[in-house]
């Protein structure tokens, strides 16, 4: 019998997680986030990055959104909108 041991490693693009944290600081609701974090407890503050439960925070600013879009438009073999959507939805908020 043969075992083999396999680490998984996910990671992100550090260009685009900085830029999600420089958002934070431009966009106005992102900006408030702080002063509710004690009254809604599904939101968190972990390595600089917000996020609702298990959903990373995207703020509404520059070309974050769509980058996103467009990343998984293409990684999803060319999904329609809806389908394209729907994939994110669960990831991101």
């Amino acid at each position: 019998m043969c075992t083999i041991n396999v680490t998984l490693k996910i990671t992100a693009d550090k260009t685009f997680l900085d830029a999600v944290q420089m958002g934070y600081t431009e966009d106005e609701w992102c900006k408030t986030l702080p002063s509710v974090l004690l009254s809604l407890p599904a939101l968190v503050f972990h390595n600089s990055l917000w996020y609702i439960s298990d959903h990373l925070v995207i703020p509404c600013t520059g070309k974050l959104q769509e980058t996103l879009f467009t990343l998984a438009h293409d990684i999803l073999s060319h999904y329609g909108f809806d389908k394209t959507y729907g994939s994110l939805r669960n990831a991101y908020y």
